[in-house]
């Protein structure tokens, strides 16, 4: 993901932030049909799927780095570090387990894992605002080629 970002940064430097949008939505999709599928096949491929689409990560650290000043850079890879592990390793869990034991009965979980995953429809509405907010509408160029 994060040579398609580089490659897609230099026609315009909103894109890699549109594509994680995009990613996300996709991993969310992916999410969605492997907890309501009947077929283990599909279910597999679909986690796959799931995971290749959710790492977005490293074009999400290149579009933090490009968008830092040189002097806050570490601390804001700290924080971003930080809030990361946070959310997605200490939150996300405890969200799904919640809403698991709120839901109950046998299949409660996978209800749980559901709501947890339609957080990636903010995330990309986020990356949506981001690109907009940081280059604005129109076409934007990407650093050093002939910006005014």
């Amino acid at each position: 993901m994060g040579w398609l970002g580089d490659m897609a940064g230099k026609r315009d430097v909103r894109l890699p932030l549109v594509m994680m949008a995009g990613a996300a939505l996709i991993a969310m999709l992916c999410g969605m049909v492997m907890l309501f599928t009947a077929s283990v096949g599909v279910a597999i491929v679909m986690l796959f799927l799931h995971e290749i689409f959710k790492t977005f990560a490293p074009i999400c650290f290149a579009a933090t780095m490009n968008n830092t000043p040189a002097h806050l850079r570490g601390s804001v890879m700290a924080i971003d570090q930080l809030v990361i592990q946070f959310v997605s390793f200490g939150l996300g869990p405890l969200l799904a387990g919640i809403l698991s034991d709120l839901y109950g009965g046998a299949t409660s979980i996978r209800y749980a894992v559901a709501n947890v995953l339609g957080v990636l429809i903010v995330v990309a509405i986020l990356f949506l605002a981001a690109a907009r907010l940081l280059y604005g509408p129109g076409p934007a160029q990407a650093h050093g080629k002939g910006a005014a």
